[in-house]
């Protein structure tokens, strides 16, 4: 597994182009109008990421994937709050980052 820091990170996010910008912008909408298949692809898209994050907090294999899992459920349950002109990688990764801190 590849683990980026959070300089990588950044720097991958924002070389992303405006297509895939705009292409993540409708699935968070699709999401936020209960599209349970955005979200899975929202989900397969920044699963890994996510358990990077949590695994350098948590060193734990099995605890990274259960910060990973509480992650997106909360993602899920609070989606329609989430500003989609924001990122939505920095709203997750602050999920993460908390709830690893948290265990």
């Amino acid at each position: 597994m590849i683990v980026r820091t959070a300089e990588e990170t950044t720097m991958a996010i924002s070389q992303r182009s405006p297509a895939e910008i705009q292409e993540e912008r409708e699935q968070i909408r699709l999401c936020q109008n209960g599209h349970e298949g955005a979200f899975q692809k929202l989900f397969e898209k920044h699963q890994r990421r996510a358990y990077a994050v949590a695994y350098n907090i948590v060193s734990d294999f099995e605890l990274a994937k259960d910060v990973v899992q509480e992650a997106f459920i909360r993602v899920f349950k609070n989606i329609r709050k989430f500003d989609a002109t924001k990122n939505f990688y920095t709203w997750l990764y602050q999920i993460v980052v908390n709830l690893s801190i948290d265990y």
